[in-house]
């Protein structure tokens, strides 16, 4: 094989691993966008998976509000995205703080969600001194993708949700799965209330 042949050769074969790069790029691309609008669809809103909220939920009584969500992957491990999403009006503050943090679960409807589809709320008890006590599953703090900025960006995300949009919710102390935990998934201190 001649030298010229070798270099039209290898320009035929780079042409070729280009395009299928290209059309390997473009179908994920098209893949995780479909996905995306197909999780919107199939995730109900949080009234829907919550018993005790459905119960109560009136659904032409709602409420306009501002939930806030983690986004990964910027230089700032708090850097919350705000989000208006209307909710079922309800009045009992316990029921609505349930629907909050369901809701912030559930994750934003575009993009990525940092809280896994196994993410569940246990029980949440509003105490009257302002600090809601959200008790979250292990497979919630287990199912976190990233390390410390992303935890810290996960419990932020829930306490400003709840603390923006409940007058009688000052400060939020987490449990994981019932028990009080030095750390939520290994690398945040949960020992004392987080606040706004």
């Amino acid at each position: 094989m001649s030298l010229i042949e070798s270099n039209e050769y290898r320009r035929i074969l780079l042409a070729v691993v280009l395009v299928a790069a290209a059309t390997l790029f473009a179908f994920l691309v098209f893949f995780l966008q479909s996905r995306d609008v197909q999780r919107a669809e199939e995730v109900p809103p949080a009234a829907a998976a919550d018993p005790e909220v459905l119960e109560a939920a009136d659904e032409e009584d709602q409420v306009e509000l501002t939930l806030y969500f983690y986004v990964p992957g910027t230089s700032s491990p708090g850097r919350l995205a705000p989000l208006k999403r209307n909710l079922a009006r309800l009045e009992d503050p316990h029921l609505m703080a349930r629907q909050i943090v369901g809701e912030v679960l559930r994750g934003p409807d575009q993009g990525l969600n940092v809280f896994s589809e196994q993410a569940r709320l246990r029980q949440i008890y509003l105490l009257s001194e302002g600090t809601a006590v959200v008790d979250l599953s292990q497979d919630t703090a287990r199912g976190l993708p990233g390390g410390a900025a992303c935890e810290y960006g996960a419990l932020r995300s829930l306490t400003r949700s709840l603390t923006d949009n409940l007058e009688a919710v000052d400060r939020v102390k987490f449990l994981v799965g019932g028990q009080d935990a030095p750390t939520f998934a290994g690398h945040v201190s949960i020992r004392l209330p987080f606040s706004n």
